[in-house]
C-alpha cells in the first residue's frame, strides 16, 4: 500500500480542484454558446422578407393601402397602380373586324361598350381591380331594367349583355376548375354574408388571373401584390428622412464656459436677450451648434433609392418616376422607360386583349339567346390595345409611309398602321367625302372642263398626256 505524503495529497487535491474549475467554466461557456446559436436561429426565424406571405393577407393590406386607411404605403400604392394601368391601357381598346360584312356585330358591339361603360371610366376601375387582387372575375347577363338607347335610335332598347363585376375583398370567391384540366374554368362560387352559397357557371363568367401559378386558379399575387413590404419601407424612410431634414433645420445653439457658474449665467442671459437666429449676441463663452453627422443621411438617402429600385424592378414603374434626378439624362431615361414597361406590362396587356374579346363573344351568344332574333356572329372581331411607343412612330415614317408615297400599298393599310386609336374605315370614308366634295366645286367653277379640253387639245396636237389630271379626276369620279 502506498502512502502520499501530505505534500503530494495536498498538489493531486488543488489539480483536481481546478479541473473541476475549467469543467464548470467550460460547461458555462457551452451552454452560453448554445443560448446564442438558439436565439440566433429564432431570430433568424423571426425575421421575414415580407410579412405579407399569405394571399388573403396581400389582398386586405393593399386595400387598406388604396383606399387611404393604412398607417404607411397610401401614396406609393395608388401611384404605381395608376402608373401601371396607364403603362397597360394608355388610349383604350380597338376592335378589329376579322372579316367582311360584320355591320350588325360592330353595331352590337358598340351598344355593349357604351351600354357597360368598357370605353369609358369602368374598364380602368377593372385594371386597377386586377393590379391590386391579380386577377378579375366578370359575371354577364341578358339585362332588360336597365333602359339604354342605342347609338342611332331614338327608343329604348329592349335589352342587352350586362357586365357585373364580382370582388374578390368583398365577395371571397374560388374559382372550380377540372380536376384533369386546371386551364378548363367551370364556376366561381362564393358565400354572403348569410353563407348562402353562390355561383356563376360557364359560360356567363369571364375569368382572367395575372399572377400565381398556372396550376393554381386562385392564389393570384400580382407584381404590386409582392412588394407591399417594400412599399411600406419607402414610405417609412421617406418619414424618417423628413423628421432628419426638420433636425438639421433646427440647430441647436451650442455654448462651452469653463464651470457650471459661468453655464448658469450664460443660460439666464440667453432667456433674458430672447435669443434668435439672425441677432448678435455677446457673451464670454465660446458659442456653436451642435449639428449631427450627415452620415446618417446619406446612408438613409441610399436605403431610399434602394427600395425605390426594389419596387421598380417588380412592378416596371421606372425608378426616375419617383426620383427624376436618377434619370442621368431624359434621352436615357426614356429609353430605360419604354424597355422597363412594355417588359413589364405586355403579358397583362395580351390578357386584357383575350379577356376583352371573350367577353364580347360570351356577351353576343347572350344576347342571341335574350333578344331572339338573326342571331349575330362570334368570333369576327379581335381586340387590339394600342401603345403608343417613339419606336412605334419611327418605323410608321421609316417603312409604311415611304412604301405609300411609292403606292406600294393603300392607304387602309397605311392607316391600319399608325400607333394610335384610329376608326379606318370611317377615316377613308372621310378622305373619299373630301374629294367628291373638291371635285364639285371644280365642276361648279369650271375648272374641271377648262382641264379636260386642254388634255384633248395636247392630245390632238401630239402631246399625249395618259393619266393627266382631267382623266384621272373623271376615272376617280365614274
Amino acid at each position: 500500500m502506498h502512502i502520499l505524503s501530505g505534500k503530494k495529497l495536498k498538489a493531486i487535491t488543488q489539480e483536481n480542484t481546478e479541473l473541476k474549475n475549467q469543467y464548470k467554466n467550460l460547461s458555462a461557456q457551452v451552454a452560453l454558446l448554445d443560448s446564442s446559436i438558439l436565439t440566433w436561429t429564432e431570430n433568424r426565424q423571426n425575421f421575414r422578407g415580407t410579412k405579407y406571405n399569405s394571399y388573403d393577407a396581400q389582398i386586405s393590406a393593399a386595400n387598406l393601402m388604396y383606399n387611404g386607411t393604412a398607417y404607411w404605403g397610401v401614396n406609393q400604392i395608388a401611384a404605381l397602380v395608376q402608373a401601371r394601368i396607364g403603362f397597360i391601357m394608355p388610349k383604350g381598346f380597338k376592335i378589329i373586324p376579322k372579316v367582311a360584312n360584320i355591320d350588325n356585330e360592330l353595331k352590337f358591339i358598340k351598344n355593349f361598350i357604351e351600354f357597360n361603360g368598357l370605353a369609358k371610366e369602368n374598364i380602368y376601375h377593372f385594371l386597377s381591380e386586377g393590379e391590386l387582387d391579380g386577377k378579375v372575375l366578370f359575371w354577364l347577363k341578358y339585362d332588360t331594367k336597365i333602359p339604354f338607347i342605342p347609338d342611332g335610335e331614338t327608343k329604348p332598347a329592349t335589352g342587352m349583355t350586362s357586365v357585373r363585376y364580382i370582388s374578390q375583398l368583398s365577395k371571397p370567391y374560388k374559382v372550380n376548375v377540372d380536376p384533369n384540366d386546371y386551364m378548363l374554368i367551370k364556376e366561381a362560387v362564393w358565400k354572403d354574408a348569410n353563407s348562402k352559397e353562390h355561383s356563376i357557371k360557364e359560360p356567363d363568367l369571364v375569368y382572367r388571373k395575372f399572377g400565381g401559378r398556372l396550376d393554381n386558379a386562385n392564389e393570384t399575387s400580382s407584381k404590386i401584390l409582392k412588394v407591399l413590404t417594400q412599399i411600406e419601407d419607402l414610405d417609412r424612410a421617406l418619414r424618417d428622412w423628413r423628421e432628419m431634414d426638420h433636425l438639421f433645420a433646427t440647430p441647436i445653439p451650442d455654448c462651452e464656459v469653463e464651470n457650471a457658474e459661468d453655464a448658469t449665467n450664460m443660460a439666464t442671459a440667453f432667456n433674458k436677450a430672447n435669443f434668435k437666429a439672425g441677432k448678435m449676441f455677446f457673451h464670454t463663452g465660446k458659442l456653436g451648434y451642435a449639428q449631427p453627422t450627415m452620415s446618417g443621411a446619406e446612408m438613409l438617402y441610399k436605403e431610399i433609392v434602394v427600395l425605390a429600385e426594389m419596387i421598380s424592378f417588380n412592378t416596371g414603374v421606372p425608378v426616375h418616376y419617383w426620383f427624376p434626378e436618377l434619370a442621368t439624362n431624359r434621352a436615357t431615361a426614356e429609353d430605360i422607360s419604354y424597355g422597363l414597361i412594355n417588359s413589364a406590362t405586355s403579358r397583362e396587356r395580351n390578357i386584357w386583349e383575350g379577356l376583352l374579346e371573350e367577353m364580347i363573344n360570351k356577351a353576343i351568344a347572350i344576347y342571341n339567346v335574350g333578344f331572339k332574333l338573326t342571331p349575330l356572329r362570334q368570333g369576327v372581331v379581335t381586340v387590339q390595345i394600342p401603345v403608343l411607343t417613339k419606336e412605334d412612330w419611327e418605323r410608321f415614317t421609316a417603312t409604311w409611309l415611304p412604301l405609300f408615297n411609292a403606292k406600294g400599298i393603300t392607304l387602309r393599310t397605311l392607316l391600319s398602321k399608325l400607333p394610335d386609336d384610329l376608326d379606318v374605315e370611317k377615316e377613308i370614308e372621310e378622305v373619299q367625302a373630301e374629294k367628291d366634295a373638291a371635285f364639285e366645286r371644280m365642276k361648279e367653277n369650271g375648272l374641271f372642263q377648262a382641264q379636260l379640253n386642254q388634255d384633248e387639245e395636247d392630245e390632238d396636237g401630239g402631246k399625249g398626256n395618259v393619266g393627266n389630271f382631267g382623266k384621272q379626276a373623271q376615272k376617280e369620279k365614274a
